[in-house]
């Protein structure tokens, strides 16, 4: 009969990777190479730590444009949850500072807690691309988004020092 045996690493390094990720029912897609994530044991803690990044995704979501997208994060896990203490996400018209909480026994249940500054007219091109109207300025976001199952859910707070619409 076949043995099973059990070891404990100390760290695991996967580089090179590539991940896609495509939520049919909203639609949106996520399609992120040169991702590498390290994964090491924190027996102090009882847990583990670790570090996850990619470079050069891509972000599609619904009918509108695709957008470019990289990033690094930092997070423990101990089992069933994965904690993001801290994620940099850097898209086309967007630098974002997440973190958060993922319940792997609960999947998708996730919520993170998010502070970004945006570029009002990189926006426009994404989400309003074919519409006759100009903006610009640049706004802050501050807020959360809930993912569960059934639905998603983003809320906060949008402000903006000055922002200028052309409409024509």
């Amino acid at each position: 009969s076949p043995r099973w045996f059990v070891t404990t690493l100390r760290q695991v390094l996967a580089s090179r990777g590539h991940l896609t990720y495509v939520d049919h029912g909203t639609p949106w897609s996520i399609d992120a190479p040169n991702m590498r994530v390290q994964l090491f044991r924190r027996p102090t803690r009882g847990d583990y730590g670790g570090t996850a990044s990619f470079d050069g995704g891509t972000i599609k979501i619904q009918t509108y444009e695709p957008f470019s997208a990289r990033m690094q994060s930092r997070f423990s896990m101990k089992p069933p949850n994965l904690h993001f203490d801290h994620i940099n996400l850097v898209t086309d018209g967007a630098v974002s500072v997440l973190e958060g909480d993922l319940q792997m026994d609960k999947w998708p249940e996730q919520i993170y807690r998010i502070k970004s500054q945006i570029d009002i007219a990189a926006q426009k091109r994404i989400f309003f691309n074919k519409d006759r109207f100009s903006a610009t300025g640049e706004a802050e976001f501050d807020g959360t988004f809930h993912y569960f199952s059934g639905g998603r859910e983003l809320k906060g707070q949008w402000r903006t020092p000055v922002a200028h619409v052309k409409i024509g």
